[in-house]
């Protein structure tokens, strides 16, 4: 079964090109993957919507979602929830990452 994942993203019209670069008449269907899914704000807002969980340890998106809803593919749910975009820069490190990220940053760079 292939996976649903991007199912409810939206199609656009994309210029094929051929080999030799001519004909640019033609257009493909491909799946709009900048398209990013936003939830309303009065939904936010109500927080008896939401199941309060803290990130233990090394707690992936993928995990979050298997320990709340029974399904790993529901990640997404969980970081759209979470309004997190970008999963390195918003979610929480791991304390070896942490640590990494502490000595680069301070004990290498100082003069």
């Amino acid at each position: 079964m292939a996976n649903p994942y991007f199912r409810n993203l939206p199609n656009f019209d994309y210029v094929n090109r051929t080999s030799d670069g001519k004909n640019i008449s033609d257009y493909t269907a491909v799946k709009n993957l900048f398209k990013k899914g936003k939830l309303r704000e009065d939904i936010i807002e109500n927080l008896t919507l939401f199941e309060k969980y803290t990130i233990i340890g090394d707690d992936r998106p993928d995990n979050v979602a298997y320990e709340v809803y029974g399904d790993a593919t529901l990640d997404w749910v969980v970081l759209t929830s979470n309004n997190i975009i970008n999963v390195y820069d918003e979610w929480s490190m791991s304390q070896q990452s942490f640590d990494t990220y502490l000595n680069q940053k301070y004990l290498f760079n100082y003069n």
